[in-house]
């Protein structure tokens, strides 16, 4: 297996990364995609808001990408809200999750955060997944981790989904 690393997304690679965004969403444009990265990299917002990107040791090509924040929560703290979990590998897409993950884990004890919110689509399939491979990571660690189920504000009451928030 090859390794991976994650690091922080370089303003000069925001165009490097779109093929990879525009696989998960196809209908977003060179301009959009570009105004929304570079808010998230401006430095002047400091720490709190970034892109996390993956990439095989042996390849060029950024293969994992993940935007996160940082925000208060009022029970928990500091906390890493991470959405746009995306992870592209024809045979080993986990292994980009769980480097994606532990990154920003990581990220998330070096800015005194005590939880990492991960934000998925609401589907059973992306939840569950999620949460085996995050129950494979190190449970000694300081920081909770939390898959949180996002669904549409236009859906009716009785449209939304059960308990499938943890």
């Amino acid at each position: 297996m090859q390794k991976i690393f994650v690091e922080t997304l370089s303003r000069s690679a925001i165009l490097n990364a779109y093929p990879l965004v525009r696989l998960a969403v196809p209908t977003l444009d060179l301009a959009a995609w570009r105004r929304f990265a570079r808010l998230a990299l401006d430095g002047r917002r400091g720490a709190r808001t970034g892109i996390l990107v993956a990439k095989r040791l042996s390849r060029r090509h950024i293969c994992g990408l993940i935007c996160y924040r940082r925000e208060p929560d009022l029970i928990l703290g500091q906390v890493i809200q991470a959405c746009n979990l995306i992870a592209i590998d024809l045979f080993d897409p986990q292994s980009i999750v769980l480097a994606l993950v532990s990154s920003l884990r990581s990220l998330a004890c070096a800015n005194g955060c005590s939880s990492v919110h991960l934000m998925m689509p609401d589907t059973e399939f992306a939840a569950s997944a999620l949460r085996d491979m995050i129950a494979g990571l190190d449970r000694h660690s300081a920081v909770n981790h939390w898959v949180d189920v996002t669904f549409s504000a236009n859906e009716h009451l009785s449209e939304l989904p059960g308990e499938r928030v943890h």
